[in-house]
């Protein structure tokens, strides 16, 4: 019970705390994997520069391999540091602030340095950060509540557009899009896409439902109880996904946002609880 409490009272600490231990997994995993940035890799720069006409990658093109390789890990290690201190019970907002606007800093930097690899949990971490440091630079627990809010609409959207761009898929609409992915080399699972390939009805229900819950979204608000069964349907199909698609750096992002998504409901329809809160 005290534990649901701190995260409804402060949700945008809870998302800065979630996106502080997925980016240290993701800076490990990304300092580990130092032959993609090399000659010949997916994230070779003589590549890559091409697909990066501007912004920060005129900053990559001025050096040379050796110099983008150390600040390349110079950046990584400092978003490790102030992770560390994200991920910390230190509430100074104006710290907090600042260490948020170095993760989105650094995020828009290394990005077209490493583009191939980076997904959706990147993204949203990146969100996560850039919110924050604006609610927290507001300096006011309604510029707070305003960042929480906007993290809470993303969310909410991105379910929903998910699920409206796969209702006219043949393979979503037939119901055998999961065994379709089940059987791909980047996301597949052998022993799950043999399961589905003998039971066809799970992998049908499971597919479609899917589009159904992502699309019906928005209307799930309305209710709250229904909210929180969405919400936990949600999550178990992040855990789903990390198990069978290898997708585990989704699951804190985006788990964390709902406690923000539940508080900006009640902001809504119980405006009077929400401001006691």
């Amino acid at each position: 019970m005290g534990l649901r409490r701190r995260l409804s009272q402060d949700p945008l600490a809870t998302v800065e705390r979630a996106c502080a231990i997925t980016e240290l997994i993701a800076s490990a995993e990304y300092l580990v994997d130092r032959k993609n940035r090399q000659y010949g890799g997916l994230n070779d720069w003589t590549y890559l520069s091409s697909q990066f006409p501007g912004g920060t990658a005129k900053f990559w093109n001025k050096l040379s391999a050796t110099q983008a390789e150390s600040v390349y890990v110079a950046l990584h290690l400092l978003k490790i540091t102030h992770n560390v201190v994200l991920l910390s019970p230190l509430s100074n907002n104006e710290i907090r602030a600042y260490c948020n606007l170095v993760q989105s800093a650094c995020y828009l930097t290394l990005q077209p340095r490493q583009f191939f690899g980076t997904d959706g949990s990147d993204q949203l971490s990146f969100l996560g950060n850039a919110a924050s440091a604006l609610g927290r630079l507001g300096g006011s627990s309604k510029s707070r509540k305003a960042a929480a809010d906007f993290l809470a609409l993303q969310v909410i959207i991105s379910y929903f557009i998910s699920g409206v761009v796969k209702s006219p898929g043949k393979r979503w609409s037939r119901g055998n899009a999961l065994e379709g992915v089940m059987a791909t080399e980047t996301y597949g699972d052998r022993k799950f896409y043999r399961f589905l390939q003998k039971h066809p009805r799970i992998g049908q229900m499971t597919t479609r439902g899917t589009v159904i819950i992502e699309s019906l979204m928005p209307l799930a608000m309305l209710n709250e109880t229904v909210l929180k069964a969405t919400l936990a349907l949600f999550g178990t199909f992040h855990l789903a996904n990390a198990r069978a698609m290898g997708l585990g750096r989704f699951v804190l992002p985006f788990i964390s946002t709902y406690p923000a998504i539940l508080a900006f409901r009640s902001s809504l329809f119980r405006p009077g609880e929400a401001t006691k809160k």
